[in-house]
Protein backbone atom coordinates (compact mmCIF):
# COMPACT_ATOMS: atom_id res chain seq x y z
CA UNK A 1 0.00 0.00 0.00
CA UNK A 2 3.08 2.20 0.53
CA UNK A 3 4.55 1.54 -2.73
CA UNK A 4 1.04 2.95 -4.62
CA UNK A 5 0.43 5.70 -3.17
CA UNK A 6 4.78 6.63 -3.15
CA UNK A 7 3.98 5.99 -7.05
CA UNK A 8 0.91 7.81 -6.83
CA UNK A 9 2.51 11.01 -5.28
CA UNK A 10 5.77 10.19 -7.69
CA UNK A 11 3.16 10.41 -10.62
CA UNK A 12 1.35 13.25 -9.49
CA UNK A 13 -1.98 10.95 -9.34
CA UNK A 14 -4.47 11.03 -7.16
CA UNK A 15 -6.07 8.29 -5.50
CA UNK A 16 -9.58 8.31 -4.35
CA UNK A 17 -10.18 5.86 -1.48
CA UNK A 18 -13.71 4.64 -0.60
CA UNK A 19 -13.86 3.17 3.33
CA UNK A 20 -17.61 2.92 3.58
CA UNK A 21 -16.83 -0.69 5.20
CA UNK A 22 -13.56 0.36 6.81
CA UNK A 23 -15.80 -0.02 10.53
CA UNK A 24 -17.00 -3.64 9.97
CA UNK A 25 -13.54 -5.13 9.94
CA UNK A 26 -14.16 -8.75 11.74
CA UNK A 27 -11.48 -7.93 14.06
CA UNK A 28 -11.96 -4.39 16.58
CA UNK A 29 -9.03 -3.42 14.70
CA UNK A 30 -9.89 -1.69 11.25
CA UNK A 31 -7.08 -2.63 8.40
CA UNK A 32 -5.10 -0.70 6.78
CA UNK A 33 -5.99 1.79 4.31
CA UNK A 34 -3.88 4.06 1.96
CA UNK A 35 -4.48 7.46 3.39
CA UNK A 36 -2.44 6.08 6.44
CA UNK A 37 0.89 5.92 4.11
CA UNK A 38 -0.23 9.64 2.54
CA UNK A 39 2.45 12.21 3.40
CA UNK A 40 1.84 14.21 0.04
CA UNK A 41 -1.95 14.23 0.41
CA UNK A 42 -2.61 12.53 -3.09
CA UNK A 43 -5.86 10.15 -1.26
CA UNK A 44 -8.91 11.28 -0.92
CA UNK A 45 -10.97 9.01 1.51
CA UNK A 46 -14.35 9.28 1.88
CA UNK A 47 -16.52 7.20 4.62
CA UNK A 48 -19.83 7.38 6.27
CA UNK A 49 -22.60 6.16 8.25
CA UNK A 50 -24.82 4.47 5.42
CA UNK A 51 -23.04 1.13 5.54
CA UNK A 52 -23.04 0.86 9.53
CA UNK A 53 -26.25 2.25 10.59
CA UNK A 54 -28.55 2.00 7.31
CA UNK A 55 -29.20 4.26 3.96
CA UNK A 56 -31.40 6.76 6.17
CA UNK A 57 -27.96 7.72 7.68
CA UNK A 58 -26.58 9.45 5.03
CA UNK A 59 -23.76 11.50 6.66
CA UNK A 60 -20.34 11.06 5.92
CA UNK A 61 -16.87 12.74 5.39
CA UNK A 62 -14.32 13.09 3.60
CA UNK A 63 -10.34 13.14 4.28
CA UNK A 64 -8.01 15.73 2.08
CA UNK A 65 -5.95 18.65 3.40
CA UNK A 66 -5.58 20.43 -0.38
CA UNK A 67 -9.18 19.39 -1.69
CA UNK A 68 -10.81 20.67 1.62
CA UNK A 69 -11.73 23.62 0.65
CA UNK A 70 -12.64 23.20 -2.88
CA UNK A 71 -14.88 20.25 -1.80
CA UNK A 72 -16.53 22.25 1.12
CA UNK A 73 -17.34 25.25 -1.63
CA UNK A 74 -19.09 22.89 -3.74
CA UNK A 75 -20.94 21.09 -1.06
CA UNK A 76 -22.28 24.18 0.29
CA UNK A 77 -23.33 25.61 -3.33
CA UNK A 78 -24.65 22.56 -4.33
CA UNK A 79 -26.54 22.38 -1.08
CA UNK A 80 -25.14 19.04 0.09
CA UNK A 81 -23.56 20.69 2.97
CA UNK A 82 -26.93 21.76 4.49
CA UNK A 83 -28.15 18.19 4.86
CA UNK A 84 -30.48 17.46 7.51
CA UNK A 85 -29.38 19.33 11.13
CA UNK A 86 -31.41 16.78 13.08
CA UNK A 87 -30.20 13.97 12.28
CA UNK A 88 -26.72 15.03 12.22
CA UNK A 89 -27.61 15.83 16.04
CA UNK A 90 -29.02 12.68 17.00
CA UNK A 91 -26.08 11.13 15.40
CA UNK A 92 -23.56 13.52 17.46
CA UNK A 93 -26.02 12.00 20.63
CA UNK A 94 -26.00 8.45 19.84
CA UNK A 95 -21.97 9.01 19.20
CA UNK A 96 -21.50 10.11 22.14
CA UNK A 97 -23.10 7.01 24.13
CA UNK A 98 -21.07 4.62 23.24
CA UNK A 99 -24.01 2.70 21.71
CA UNK A 100 -22.45 2.67 18.71
CA UNK A 101 -19.69 1.00 19.84
CA UNK A 102 -21.51 -1.86 21.12
CA UNK A 103 -23.55 -2.10 17.90
CA UNK A 104 -20.34 -2.26 16.08
CA UNK A 105 -19.17 -5.16 17.64
CA UNK A 106 -22.21 -6.74 17.22
CA UNK A 107 -22.24 -6.05 13.67
CA UNK A 108 -18.96 -7.39 13.37
CA UNK A 109 -19.46 -11.07 15.06
CA UNK A 110 -22.68 -11.46 13.10
CA UNK A 111 -20.86 -11.01 9.82
CA UNK A 112 -17.85 -13.00 10.74
CA UNK A 113 -20.22 -15.64 11.58
CA UNK A 114 -22.07 -15.09 8.19
CA UNK A 115 -18.02 -15.11 6.43
CA UNK A 116 -17.66 -18.45 8.66
CA UNK A 117 -21.11 -20.12 7.11
CA UNK A 118 -20.41 -19.28 3.63
CA UNK A 119 -16.78 -20.59 3.23
CA UNK A 120 -18.21 -23.50 5.16
CA UNK A 121 -20.89 -23.85 2.39
CA UNK A 122 -17.76 -23.25 -0.24
CA UNK A 123 -15.65 -25.95 1.44
CA UNK A 124 -18.24 -28.34 1.30
CA UNK A 125 -19.88 -27.77 -1.63
CA UNK A 126 -17.30 -27.19 -4.31
CA UNK A 127 -14.48 -29.21 -5.89
CA UNK A 128 -11.30 -29.99 -3.51
CA UNK A 129 -8.83 -28.23 -5.30
CA UNK A 130 -11.24 -24.56 -5.62
CA UNK A 131 -9.40 -21.46 -4.09
CA UNK A 132 -11.48 -19.25 -1.96
CA UNK A 133 -10.65 -15.56 -0.56
CA UNK A 134 -10.73 -15.26 3.05
CA UNK A 135 -12.05 -11.47 3.60
CA UNK A 136 -10.91 -9.91 6.61
CA UNK A 137 -14.74 -7.30 6.81
CA UNK A 138 -17.06 -6.27 5.14
CA UNK A 139 -20.18 -8.41 4.26
CA UNK A 140 -20.39 -11.49 2.61
CA UNK A 141 -18.44 -11.15 -0.46
CA UNK A 142 -15.38 -13.72 -1.01
CA UNK A 143 -14.07 -15.14 -4.52
CA UNK A 144 -14.22 -18.70 -5.15
CA UNK A 145 -11.80 -19.67 -8.17
CA UNK A 146 -11.77 -23.08 -9.73
CA UNK A 147 -8.22 -24.15 -11.09
CA UNK A 148 -7.72 -24.72 -14.67
CA UNK A 149 -7.69 -26.90 -17.70
CA UNK A 150 -4.42 -27.39 -19.39
CA UNK A 151 -6.57 -25.93 -21.81
CA UNK A 152 -6.61 -22.39 -20.12
CA UNK A 153 -10.30 -22.69 -19.55
CA UNK A 154 -11.98 -23.29 -15.65
CA UNK A 155 -12.86 -27.03 -15.47
CA UNK A 156 -16.84 -27.65 -15.47
CA UNK A 157 -18.59 -27.86 -12.83
CA UNK A 158 -19.51 -31.27 -10.90
CA UNK A 159 -22.43 -32.27 -10.74
CA UNK A 160 -22.70 -32.50 -7.32
CA UNK A 161 -23.39 -28.61 -6.86
CA UNK A 162 -26.84 -28.78 -8.33
CA UNK A 163 -27.48 -25.49 -9.51
CA UNK A 164 -26.43 -23.90 -6.30
CA UNK A 165 -25.61 -20.39 -5.05
CA UNK A 166 -23.35 -18.76 -2.36
CA UNK A 167 -25.89 -16.41 -0.99
CA UNK A 168 -25.74 -13.65 0.71
CA UNK A 169 -28.89 -12.10 2.42
CA UNK A 170 -30.83 -11.36 -1.39
CA UNK A 171 -27.60 -10.90 -3.23
CA UNK A 172 -25.69 -13.96 -5.15
CA UNK A 173 -22.07 -14.04 -4.41
CA UNK A 174 -20.68 -16.86 -6.71
CA UNK A 175 -23.02 -18.10 -8.88
CA UNK A 176 -22.07 -21.69 -9.91
CA UNK A 177 -24.49 -21.29 -13.16
CA UNK A 178 -22.36 -18.96 -14.79
CA UNK A 179 -19.53 -20.92 -15.02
Amino acid sequence: MRRIVAKAAERDVAIIENDMHGELAYESRQPSSLKKFDEEDVVLQFSGFESTLGPDWNIGWIVSKHQQRSLARKCFFDNLGAGNHLMQRALSLYLSTRSYDRQMRRTREILASRMRRGLAFVSQHFPENCAASRPTGGVMCCFARQPMKSTGRPQTRPSTLDDRAVMTDHLPVFDVRAT
